[in-house]
């Protein structure tokens, strides 16, 4: 399934019979013909580490991981060189070990690919797994193969349109005998089931069948309009790629005439939609140049009558293949390779406003597991190549126990609640003096005949994705609406911010809520807005910066940053609100690399001291080489400013730190002159906290 649907269609071809194994099979794998490389491989002696990696690879793609596994084995085997195999070939063999249910094997050759790949986000992902959010199904789900819609060949890609089941599927259609020289299956065609039978999908005086004559589908639908994937009909390098039309539906009924995609390039494939409504946004998927690798997921939205540019949907996307997109509401459901599952392609979800995505564990498998879409609470359809009656892709219908789910994460909310307070509760007086303490502080200065008064309170903290206050918080203002009542002179400066789960825009939108939540309590105590000044950040000024990917960042750190403070001054021209800018970056200034010493060269009284840290220290501005070995990296942030006081914070240390844009990510990094041995590393990560060896 997923060689048939990200490779384009192979024009023609003429092979030499005398060439080498390694030529051969590369020529073979290019052109997608796997059936004629399989019987190839039945006939011939394999001898070098990257014939039996191209026949693992071949064996990979064609759905036999057992025999992809004893390619890639015996490629290791015959491997003369120390230099790591490529990050495919690696995690080709994870995933074929997966499939197997080989899960320790699997394991000891991710920690592999993680160690020669350490840049990647499948590795970052791997090491963090134990963060990593599955979504728990306390009810179960029941999961059905659909009936009347599956055959004996590929059946996948279901969405449920005006009471009516359309699918992709290869089955073969009557009067129609070519087939895809590649798998000698038909070519997939649009079908539709209306609960009693299944019939090619027409629409109106054309099936849509005659789209191409060669693979048409999957298929889904905006508001009136209709999406396709297609082979495009013109051949490049010998290929006809895939790429996505539509057609609209007109006043009477009826459909317009196909209009090509305007972001289609014959140079690589574009396909798989679905359409956001709310957001005006079509998401599809392609393998276009600048991408994480494999396919992955992009967006245009729909402007003033026209298609922006596309943009890569990078919380989602990795170095393996990210595919099917099927959108429900505020939650975007994909399928992918590249996340720390069980094997072949997994579900997924992604919260497209909170950013929160979650494995769906107790619907996947050790197969392919892909093309999910939801028709209600908790019902809808997906494909999988698992076993089951009937050979190749099936559709398979599932249910969700709401009633469980729901009393499930009431329970979770209780407990994260509970595990706030704890952390309320624990935490030492972050202010000079607390809330109950305020009014007679504020009185005493007063008494004192004072002139300047700025008394900074300990910080109000929120559950995720929660703006309100509890009871015990707002008794808590209380003391600061009386200390104002009291002392009219006497002003509050409010500052909301939001952790980094989420977009940006999301983010500062909701510590936006946080602030307004309070002034409406302050309001409602008798308090003016000539005595509140309030200011939202959103997660622009975390207190507490998250020095890994958001996504599997832990929630102690997260809860520190979704945070209200309070200053009570006399003073509130010092404290003038304004939304923080980015650090200026002068157009073509140099940037230099530093090589850095292993500790800071002016360490910090307040770090831990290691005695395993070595006494001599070299300057940054004499580099012993030149050349830099390696990256520490230290932080992975979503914004250049977050790095930048990452960058800040670690130079005032002593270090030299810079940062790098990888895959939309800036990330914080100290060069190293040489790669450092693993006790250095846990010098780095005593005084620094997690960190990872990135190759320059």
């Amino acid at each position: 399934m997923r060689r048939i649907l990200r490779i384009a269609l192979l024009s023609s071809s003429v092979l030499a019979m005398g060439q080498q194994a390694e030529s051969r099979l590369e020529r073979l794998r290019e052109k997608s013909q796997h059936g004629t490389a399989i019987k190839y491989l039945s006939r011939t002696t394999l001898k070098s580490a990257k014939e039996w990696n191209l026949a693992g690879l071949i064996y990979a793609e064609s759905g036999m991981p057992e025999q992809a596994v004893a390619a890639f084995d015996a490629a290791r085997a015959a491997n003369k060189s120390e230099a790591p195999f490529s990050a495919e070939i690696i995690f080709a063999h994870v995933d074929a070990l997966r499939q197997l249910g080989r899960m320790e094997q699997a394991a000891k050759r991710m920690d592999d690919y993680s160690s020669a790949y350490p840049a990647h986000r499948r590795s970052e992902l791997w090491e963090n797994r134990a963060e990593i959010e599955h979504l728990a199904l306390p009810g179960g789900v029941t999961i059905e193969l659909a009936k009347g819609i599956n055959s004996d060949n590929d059946d996948f890609a279901p969405v449920f349109w005006e009471n009516r089941l359309i699918f992709s599927s290869s089955r073969p259609q009557e009067g129609f005998e070519k087939t895809d020289k590649r798998s000698n299956d038909p070519y997939i065609k649009p079908w539709i089931w209306d609960s009693t039978k299944v019939r090619l999908f027409e629409m109106g005086d054309k099936p849509l069948t005659d789209a191409s004559p060669y693979h048409v589908g999957p298929v889904s639908f905006g508001e009136t309009r209709v999406f396709y994937t297609k082979n495009e009909l013109q051949k490049l390098d010998g290929l006809f790629r895939l790429q996505l039309y539509s057609r609209q539906r007109l006043a009477d009924g009826t459909w317009g005439i196909e209009q090509a995609f305007p972001l289609n390039n014959n140079a690589f494939n574009v396909g798989q939609s679905t359409w956001d409504a709310k957001r005006q946004r079509l998401y599809f998927v392609s393998d276009m140049p600048g991408g994480l690798g494999g396919t992955d997921l992009y967006y245009a939205d729909w402007k003033d009558s026209s298609w922006t540019a596309a943009q890569p949907l990078r919380i989602a996307n990795t170095e393996g293949d990210e595919m099917f997109p099927s959108i429900h509401g505020d939650t975007l459901f994909f399928a992918s390779n590249g996340f720390p599952g069980q094997g072949g392609l997994d579900l997924l979800m992604l919260n497209l406003e909170t950013e929160e995505w979650f494995i769906l564990e107790d619907m996947n498998s050790a197969s392919d597991d892909f093309s999910p879409f939801l028709d209600g609470a908790g019902s809808g359809w997906f494909a999988s190549n698992r076993k089951a009656a009937l050979d190749g892709d099936n559709i398979f219908r599932f249910h969700i126990d709401m009633t469980a789910l729901e009393a499930e994460q009431a329970k979770k909310d209780s407990a994260l609640a509970a595990a706030d307070a704890a952390r309320q509760a624990n935490i030492a007086l972050e202010g000079e003096v607390d809330y109950p303490g305020l009014p007679d502080k504020a009185k005493t200065w007063k008494q004192s005949g004072g002139k300047s008064l700025t008394l900074t309170l300990p910080p109000l903290y929120y559950r995720y994705n929660r703006s309100d206050l509890t009871a015990e918080e707002q008794a808590k203002l209380a003391y600061v609406a009386q200390t104002l009542r009291d002392q009219p002179e006497l002003h509050v400066i409010v500052r909301s911010h939001a952790d980094c789960k989420g977009t940006e825009a999301y983010n500062l939108s909701l510590s936006k809520q946080r602030l307004a939540t309070v002034e409406r309590y302050f309001a409602s105590q008798g308090i003016t807005t000539q005595q509140f000044h309030g200011e939202f950040h959103g997660e622009s000024e975390p207190a507490m910066p998250c020095e890994m990917e958001c996504s599997v960042c832990p929630d102690e750190i997260r809860w520190a940053n979704r945070r209200t403070e309070f200053i009570v001054t006399n003073q509130p021209s010092v404290f003038a609100p304004s939304l923080p800018a980015a650090p200026s970056v002068k157009e073509g200034e140099p940037e230099t690399t530093a090589l850095v010493p292993l500790v800071p060269a002016s360490p910090n009284a307040n770090e831990v001291p290691v005695k395993a840290a070595p006494a001599k220290v070299a300057t940054a501005t004499t580099p012993p080489s030149g050349a830099v070995a390696c990256y520490l990296v230290t932080g992975s942030f979503k914004t250049k400013a977050l790095a930048v006081k990452r960058v800040t914070e670690l130079n005032g240390r002593g270090y030299q730190a810079k940062t790098m844009e990888v895959n939309g990510m800036y990330r914080v990094v100290l060069p190293l002159s040489e790669r450092p041995n693993e006790a250095e590393l846990n010098v780095y990560r005593q005084r620094l906290g997690k960190v990872w060896i990135a190759r320059p």
